[in-house]
């Protein structure tokens, strides 16, 4: 007898086609037979002979028989060809059927009209089952729908039903945006939401800070005050040489050191805009009480992909520990490139984000 081997499947959706594929060690196959049995009491729910010479049978939704929810276990009986006989009995496998996930965008509806250059998107998450959400992901698409950023992958172990909360940042003017959820549960059934169209028209302010004017009689003055919290950087170099007027040229070595009117405790957000970056080199540095921040721009062959590629890293030192994460990775790099980097913690979660907004030549 020829041995059938009949590969394992992860769970999946009772209510879409699947096709289970196997490995026959004998004659030339001329059908097969496939025979699933509901795993607890062993009653028979499908079972059907093919006419295929592929080593695979196909299960459609219509008739199977299955129901998600529940737990059943298959064999397979090769048919030979020349044979009246099934020849080669595989092996037993068994599996689940769980709904895929439902994803919907919660507040917002496709074309709507973002007023500002970020916005919280809300995304509610359900499983019929109410099997656990694994990870979700986002991922922002220009008008042509080609990817233009991705969220690092986020691992809540969150129940369903369960909101997902992500910022989404420097959306541009004027512009088109398609957004969409990606997520995959602990058993292994991955869901994409639909991608939402969104327009972006900036509202602009009548104010951009408010000023607050307070008699002061007994000084025969004004006493003025407004909500703005000045920043001060300084140089290293006392003569810094200027571009343009109003930035400061730091590919010679000079550096700018930020160490009054900013505080980096809590829950923050550090916004970069940066041209003429050098692999290897530090571009920032940045450090609270307990920690030491370090970005850089890296070129090199990340796991799983070919040619070599460049990408920021951020690595976070606290004495006790090093946390290091990347941000996506760009397939070509020039000094005259502009990126937006974000670096943003958020609770006991720190993330990086990174993209082009000009490319060499443009």
């Amino acid at each position: 007898m020829a041995e059938t081997v009949l590969y394992s499947v992860t769970c999946f959706d009772a209510k879409l086609p699947l096709v289970f594929r196997f490995e026959y060690y004998g004659n030339q196959l001329r059908g097969n037979k496939l025979t699933i049995r509901d795993n607890l009491t062993n009653d028979v729910v499908y079972e059907k002979e093919i006419v295929s010479m592929k080593n695979e049978h196909s299960l459609s939704p219509d008739g199977s028989g299955l129901l998600n929810g529940r737990t059943y276990n298959a064999q397979l009986y090769a048919l030979p060809e020349g044979s009246p006989d099934y020849d080669g009995i595989s092996n037993q496998i068994i599996f689940d059927c769980y709904s895929t996930p439902v994803l919907a965008f919660k507040g917002i509806s496709s074309g709507d009209t973002i007023r500002n250059a970020s916005f919280q998107a809300n995304i509610e998450y359900s499983q019929a089952e109410g099997i656990l959400l694994s990870s979700y992901r986002l991922l922002l698409f220009d008008a042509g729908q080609q990817l233009l950023w991705q969220s690092p992958t986020v691992f809540p172990a969150a129940p369903s039903p369960y909101s997902i909360r992500e910022m989404i940042y420097d959306l541009d003017d004027n512009k088109e945006y398609y957004l969409q959820c990606v997520v995959e549960t602990v058993k292994g059934i991955g869901a994409e939401s639909e991608r939402l169209k969104i327009r972006v028209s900036y509202t602009l302010p009548e104010q951009f800070s408010v000023i607050n004017a307070e008699n002061a009689p007994d000084s025969c003055a004004v006493k003025i005050s407004a909500n703005l919290v000045l920043v001060d950087g300084k140089c290293n170099n006392p003569e810094p040489v200027y571009i343009g007027g109003d930035i400061i040229d730091l590919t010679n070595g000079d550096f700018v050191i930020y160490d009054e009117g900013i505080d980096l405790q809590g829950d923050y957000e550090i916004k970069l805009t940066i041209t003429q970056a050098a692999p290897y080199k530090t571009i920032l540095e940045a450090r609270n009480t307990r920690t030491l921040f370090t970005l850089k721009l890296m070129r090199g062959e990340l796991f799983g992909t070919t040619g070599e590629s460049y990408y920021f890293v951020l690595r976070a030192e606290n004495g006790k520990s090093n946390f290091v994460t990347v941000s996506q990775r760009f397939n070509s790099h020039s000094p005259s490139d502009i990126y937006i980097v974000v670096i943003r913690l958020k609770g006991h979660q720190l993330s990086l984000f990174a993209y082009k907004i000009q490319e060499r030549g443009a």
